[in-house]
């Protein structure tokens, strides 16, 4: 839920504001993730320290997993299945699956890629403790400085800071 929220948060400080762009979002955002429910329980269990090579293989193909859901589903428009499909791709490469560049990510994959990675420090999926959204905002712009849009970042941090 979080990730819809301030995707579209996110969007609007952007200027970003057709209907369409904050619907696109708000829908990506809320399914982003959707493919995990096919991963064995006990990988989501999990701490990803503990992760064999097969672990990161099969959790990293949630993504297709879940483009493979939604596109069972006739209404999912096909920019949908996009942002879900890019959501943990990195504009150096260095995402998953397809290590795809910046020319290559459709910009609203950007925004989401941004805040699920703001959201899975504050509140990471495995077992680990959560950062501050400060501290996350300040890692993030630490560690993925060349992974992450710089523009998209100074206005998602305006949001955390402000609120």
């Amino acid at each position: 839920m979080g990730v819809s929220i301030y995707s579209t948060l996110l969007a609007k400080k952007m200027s970003w504001t057709t209907e369409k762009t904050r619907n696109l979002l708000a829908v990506a955002g809320f399914l982003h993730d959707i493919g995990k429910k096919n991963l064995p329980q006990e990988l989501k269990e999990k701490n990803f320290e503990d992760f064999t090579e097969s672990d990161t293989q099969l959790w990293e193909n949630h993504v297709i997993y879940g483009v493979e859901e939604l596109t069972k589903l006739e209404s999912v428009q096909k920019e949908i299945l996009q942002i879900v499909m890019q959501h943990h791709e990195y504009l150096d490469g260095t995402g998953y699956p397809f290590g795809l560049t910046n020319v290559h990510l459709y910009p609203l994959a950007k925004v989401v890629t941004l805040v699920d990675t703001f959201t899975n420090l504050v509140m990471p999926p495995d077992k680990k403790e959560g950062m501050s959204p400060e501290k996350a905002i300040n890692y993030m712009i630490k560690e993925y400085d060349h992974r992450i849009d710089k523009v998209m970042m100074e206005n998602f941090k305006e949001i955390i800071f402000t609120n």
